[in-house]
């Protein structure tokens, strides 16, 4: 398989995942993406866009959320599901989750966060999925293996 990962992502940053892919046979060709950050090259009708934790995407779903949007019309108009890859260790949206990483802590409303995704999942078909951080490059293989 050959995958193209967008070229907006950072480099040296996902070293778990080249080595996976790497490991796996699988090539990876670096390319700007319209949306999201990993596709297979045979086939655009999915594209798996990565998230660095919950943060990140209760940012993109917040502050961010017009850019966010626009990401999931382009998508949905160019007959491409999307598909978040959140990798994170808290798996329940319910209530407060303390989101700790490296040099930070913040808290974010679970539920809110929830019903949020739910929302743009059900306006723009744009798909969340929450994995370990480990288990991240595997998962983006699985998904494009299904096409």
């Amino acid at each position: 398989m050959v995958i193209i990962e967008d070229t907006r992502q950072q480099a040296g940053k996902h070293e778990l995942k080249h080595k996976y892919f790497k490991e796996h046979g699988i090539k990876v060709v670096r390319s700007k993406l319209p949306v999201g950050d990993y596709a297979r090259i045979d086939n655009m009708s999915v594209v798996i866009d990565t998230k660095q934790d919950l943060l990140e995407v209760h940012q993109n779903l917040t502050k961010g959320h017009e850019r966010f949007r626009n990401e999931c019309l382009l998508a949905q108009e160019s007959g491409i599901k999307l598909i978040v890859l959140i990798e994170s260790e808290i798996k329940e949206l319910d209530g407060m989750i303390t989101v700790k990483k490296e040099r930070y802590k913040k808290t974010i409303n679970g539920t809110r966060l929830s019903k949020t995704m739910k929302t743009m999942t059900d306006r723009y078909g744009v798909e969340f999925i929450i994995c370990d951080p480990e288990e991240a490059p595997e998962e983006i293989i699985k998904i494009l293996e299904k096409l």
